[in-house]
Parts: structure tokens; sequence; C-alpha cells
């Protein structure tokens, strides 16, 4: 009779572990803790083993498991092409579905945009399509340059429209924004002084309801013009 000698596994690995069910967990204790509480021995705890598994399969630590991270939320934000889909429509489907995530989860947004400034091809598959994309609509071969015009939007977009204020109601939003303005000096700060009103209110339409559909598209709508004027 043929015994198969199992095979020994490794310090701190453990049956049934693997990077996607760490990668998962990870996504919930950075969202639950904030990136203040995140840690290694954190993610552990919250899968019940000790912090050596999840460095048996990070061998970079916690770079390597945030590098994981962003790549999961950006391969979510960008899935396959659906048959016949407009590159445009796509573009536009990838900044509203980028915004709605972001707002909910604004360190997750952070962290991903942090990587991709650091690193653009660090998900092969977001750049991949992301870059198919653009070509698309541009109708060029310098997809270097329309993808550096692309990451630049969305930093932007997503620094501003994730901000902390935006968790905060509206009247506490306005009365913060009236406070700050009504101490400061005429003399000193003359357009300041007298803006508080528009600026806050400009800061409270953010959060009115299909705002974030509405700069969405905006934003793909430019990109798309100034991608096209690029590729004439």
């Amino acid at each position: 009779m043929l015994v198969l000698k199992k095979k020994k596994r490794k310090a701190g690995m453990r049956a049934g572990m693997t990077r996607t069910r760490i990668v998962e967990a990870a996504s919930k204790v950075r969202l639950a803790g904030g990136a203040d509480n995140f840690s290694i021995r954190a993610v552990a705890k919250a899968l019940d083993v000790v912090p050596a598994t999840i460095r048996s399969h990070f061998k970079g630590g916690m770079g390597d498991l945030l590098d994981e991270i962003t790549r999961s939320a950006l391969a979510e934000l960008t899935p396959p092409y659906k048959p016949q889909q407009d590159p445009k429509d796509y573009l536009r489907d990838f900044f509203r579905a980028t915004l709605a995530a972001f707002r909910q989860q604004p360190q997750l947004g952070r962290l991903v945009i942090a990587h991709l400034s650091d690193d653009p091809l660090l998900s092969p598959v977001f750049a991949e399509r992301i870059c198919a994309t653009l070509a698309a609509i541009a109708k060029t071969q310098d997809v270097g340059s329309a993808l550096q015009l692309f990451l630049n939007r969305l930093a932007g977009l997503v620094i501003m429209e994730t901000a902390s204020w935006l968790a905060s109601e509206p009247e506490a939003v306005k009365a913060k924004v009236l406070g700050q303005t009504s101490v400061l000096s005429g003399a000193e700060f003359p357009t300041l002084k007298f803006a508080g009103e528009k600026l806050a209110a400009d800061l409270i339409k953010r959060g009115a309801a299909g705002y974030l559909d509405k700069v969405a598209d905006a934003t793909a709508d430019a990109l798309i013009a100034e991608l096209a004027k690029g590729g004439s």
C-alpha cells in the first residue's frame, strides 16, 4: 500500500490561509480601525492566527500587504470590458465606481493614490485595462502620456472628494467655515473674509444627492476631450 507523505508546512503557515483571504481581512481591519491602528498584528488577530502566519505569506511585511490591498481595490474598480462596451462609457463607469467606493472608504482611496503615484504599474491588470481604454479614446500609441494625464485627474478627484469634512453634517460644515472666516481681519484677508458663505455653500453641495455622479462624469468628459485633442 502506497502511503503519501504529507508535506510539512513551513513555520507560520496555516492550512486554508491564502494571500487572498488575508487581503480581504486586512482591508476590513483597515476600514474599521483606520490607518493609525492598522498593523500585521491586528490582521493576525482578526484571522485568529499569529503574526508569523501573515508574514509567511507577505515576505515584504507591511509594505507588501498594503501593495496587495491596493491591487485588490484596483482590480474591483476595473472589471473586464463588457461585449461592445464603449471605452468612453468604461471610463465614466470607472470614475463613478471609484468615487462611490472611496467616499465610503476615504483611507483606502488615499492609500491607492499614494501607491499609484509611486508605482503606476503596481497592478498590471488595472494598468492594462486603463491604458487600453485611454488608447482607444485618444487613438494614440502614446499611452504613457495618456496614463499620466489620467492619474493626475484621478489623484486630484480622490483627494478632494474624500476629505474628512464630508463625514460631517452640512450645517456643521457651514458653521465651521463661517466660524473660521468670521474671525479673520478684513484688512489682512480681504478675499477670505467675505467668501465664507460661498465657500460653505460649495462644500455643502458636495454632499448632495447625485453630486458624485455629476462630478465623476464631468471629470471623465474633460479627460476624454483632452485625450481626443492630444490624439488629433
